[in-house]
């Protein structure tokens, strides 16, 4: 009620002056005129209602340039202080409904106001803390204490915009909170000299925990993945790494800054050669794409190339979209070892280490392509171990896989090395002689029993023997022929040997 008529008082000043001023304006013309008519002397009483007249003319202006402003900077004054009392009401009323702690540190007095959410995040009452920043640094983890001072140091001189630190804290109950600590100065002095700094304090330990079980986590799983057989890496959806286990790196001799931040495919594995870096950019852009590859392939280990099976894929979260990309492989040079030795043993004869029927027909097919096209001459050899069972009822099966042995060792001796022997089955053997005429073809047959005949063979019994072969030669006559029609040829040679008395050569 007294604001209002304050408020309209000083509103209506002017023309309520005005209008008194107009009335003893008024008022002294007529008693003026009064006075002249009647002849009587008027003097003071003029001079009285000149007096009052010049005031109130005058007392508009005075307002106006003096007192007008006053009033208003006044009524300003009382509505900014209004307001800012407001707004401090609002704020703590928002801080109170956020949980935050907050603190008020006048610094020029050394005294912290602080709200009593700052004291129950430590399990004290609002009347147990102090006014002073002495119990603020006496409440922190003394391994912490330094680097929050710090924060707030670097913040008063001027070092940093702003004061954002967290450390730990000591709870009435001796456990530790975790705080971040949020804040700036919020009045200097004219010359820049801090004067007020405020900050709020949020209590984040349930969040620290969960980091630390996340990094428990991530170690567990890094341990796992370190201990790995297998090659494996993290990429970021362009391709860059951004983890790698110690795996491929212990196999190389390389460090994980050499490929940790490095697009996969510039890492030094791929990128000695143009080709193998070529073929795993493609695979990058389709996992990109979410399409997984894999493959076989040959990488740079250090010094050695090392075959690898290779996969990548993409990883999702859990809208389904690509987040990453993940590359995974194993060495498989064992593997490979493994499958060489099968072809091998699929190709060979186990006991001897000759070709097997199979590999002898199929290199026989490609000489006698060969020969035919560039119309060479070629020949073939088909040989048998006379008494062969009787070598094996006599003195046992090992005593038979040692002729066996034995006869494979003198073909290494005789033979060239474009000669093509097999192992056709049990004791009989095939031998193509390219670019070998059926005369020069008796030669070799002839040559190879002779040595085979004179050869002593040592028996696991101690016994010491000889054995003869029966070869059968025929020569590739008609270039249209294949080489079941050579080998049957051959074999009625060898037939003829055998009848004839063996260890003997027949065509």
């Amino acid at each position: 009620m007294k604001n209002r008529i304050f408020d309209w008082v000083t509103r209506n000043i002017p023309s309520v002056s005005l209008k008194v001023s107009l009335l003893i304006f008024l008022s002294g013309l007529a008693i003026d005129t009064s006075l002249n008519l009647a002849g009587l002397p008027h003097s003071r009483l003029r001079d009285i209602l000149d007096s009052a007249l010049l005031v109130l003319i005058t007392a508009p202006v005075i307002y106006v340039l003096i007192v007008k402003p006053h009033i208003d900077s006044s009524r300003l004054a009382r509505k900014s202080a209004a307001a800012v009392l407001e707004k401090e009401e609002q704020l703590r009323s928002v801080l109170e409904g956020s949980e935050l702690g907050f603190w008020d540190w006048s610094i020029d007095t050394n005294q912290v106001e602080r709200n009593p959410r700052w004291a129950e995040m430590l399990g004290y009452d609002y009347d147990e803390i102090k006014n002073t920043p002495q119990q603020w640094a006496d409440f922190i983890h003394p391994e912490d204490r330094e680097k929050a001072w710090q924060s707030i140091n670097d913040v008063l001189e001027g070092r940093s915009p702003a004061h954002k630190v967290e450390y730990r804290m000591l709870h009435k109950d001796g456990s530790i909170r975790w705080i971040l600590d949020q804040a700036k100065v919020t009045q200097r002095s004219p010359d820049g000299r801090p004067l007020r700094m405020c900050g709020t304090h949020t209590d984040i330990t349930e969040r620290k925990r969960g980091e630390v079980v996340i990094e428990e986590y991530h170690q567990r799983l890094k341990t796992i993945l370190d201990n790995l057989f297998a090659y494996v890496a993290l990429l970021d959806p362009r391709g860059v790494v951004q983890e790698v286990n110690l795996a491929p790196l212990d196999r190389a001799g390389y460090r994980r800054e050499d490929v940790i931040g490095q697009r996969f495919y510039d890492a030094p594995w791929w990128s000695y050669d143009d080709q193998v870096r070529s073929q795993l950019m493609a695979a990058i852009e389709k996992a990109r794409q979410g399409h997984a590859s894999r493959y076989d392939v040959v990488v740079k280990m250090g010094e050695d190339l090392v075959p690898i099976d290779f996969q990548i894929r993409p990883v999702r979260d859990s809208s389904g979209q690509i987040i990453g990309l993940l590359p995974t492989a194993v060495d498989i040079t064992e593997r490979k070892h493994l499958e060489e030795e099968l072809k091998r043993q699929a190709h060979l004869d186990y006991l001897t280490g000759l070709p097997n029927r199979r590999s002898f027909m199929e290199q026989a097919e490609i000489e006698m392509s060969r020969t035919q096209r560039y119309e060479k001459s070629l020949s073939l050899l088909m040989l048998d171990i006379d008494h062969f069972k009787h070598i094996n009822d006599a003195f046992g099966h090992q005593s038979g896989d040692v002729v066996l042995k034995t006869l494979a060792e003198i073909f290494a001796e005789v033979l060239r090395n474009i000669d093509i022997v097999g192992r056709l089955g049990g004791e009989e053997f095939g031998i193509i002689l390219p670019e070998t005429s059926l005369e020069e073809a008796l030669e070799v047959a002839e040559r190879l029993r002779e040595v085979i005949a004179a050869r002593q063979v040592a028996f696991p019994s101690g016994v010491e023997t000889q054995f003869t072969v029966s070869i059968g030669v025929a020569a590739l006559a008609d270039k249209q022929v294949g080489i079941d029609t050579l080998i049957n040829e051959s074999d009625k040679a060898l037939y003829r040997a055998k009848q004839s008395g063996r260890n003997k050569v027949c065509t």
